[in-house]
């Protein structure tokens, strides 16, 4: 089962060891940066961003957030930052 996380433009969730953060937010996708890497989220296509952990975008209801949802196998820890 996904983890679904309520995320502005600049906040950031730890996946595993690694940063990534959540930047460029519009109603249909954001990017989600990790260092030099860059990935376009949308609600119709998710994205491998370490192998294992696939990110998409949850429906959105209008307001200025994204529906950040991550798919990884349990061992992974995932956590919010700075919030």
């Amino acid at each position: 089962m996904p983890l679904v996380l309520s995320m502005k433009s600049g906040e950031e969730v730890k996946i595993g060891s690694e940063v990534f953060e959540v930047s460029s937010l519009q109603l249909d996708r954001f990017v989600l940066t990790h260092d030099a890497e860059a990935w376009v989220i949308t609600e119709d296509r998710a994205m491998e961003v370490r192998p294992e952990v696939m990110v998409s975008m949850g429906s959105g209801d209008g307001r200025p957030h994204a529906k950040v949802v991550i798919n990884a196998p349990r061992e992974i820890e995932i956590e919010r930052l700075g919030r």
